[in-house]
């Protein structure tokens, strides 16, 4: 049998969307807080490339002043960003456009990360995609 031999790197980053900018519709948001004690706001990305969708984590805390504006400005939550006050529910249905990059870390597979939200809201994910609320304004996707 014949085949192209690939180094364990070659093939773990073959499932990996490669980096670049593509669109994100919010499936989930929460209230967190991170390791050093600071409140953040943990939220769930599917990340659309073609056919193929792609589940990324992200973690918006308010010491990362850049992203974390950029993130509710992309997310058409710049008023409440400058009010100076967001929840986690204020993220969910949201849609936008995302910078993917490839994260490598020693003793870890490489995965997906968010290196920055792009500021362009021309994109509206999918009806099927967006969440809804219902009358208990639980959060329910699709």
């Amino acid at each position: 049998m014949k085949f192209q031999p690939k180094s364990l790197e070659e093939i773990q980053i073959a499932n990996l969307l490669p980096e670049g900018e593509y669109d994100f519709s919010v499936l989930d948001a929460e209230n967190a807080t991170s390791k050093s004690g600071n409140e953040m706001i943990k939220i769930k990305l599917c990340v659309y490339n073609g056919d193929k969708q792609s589940n990324i984590f992200d973690y918006l805390l308010a010491s990362f002043e850049r992203k974390f504006r950029r993130a509710c400005e992309s997310m058409g939550l710049l008023d409440q960003y400058m009010k100076g006050t967001i929840d986690a529910e204020d993220f969910k249905g949201r849609d936008g456009k995302v910078k993917i990059g490839i994260k490598k870390q020693n003793d870890y597979e490489p995965k997906n990360e968010v290196k920055d939200y792009v500021v362009d809201r021309s994109f509206k994910a999918p009806e099927e995609v967006r969440a809804t609320k219902d009358a208990s304004g639980d959060n329910i996707p699709f």
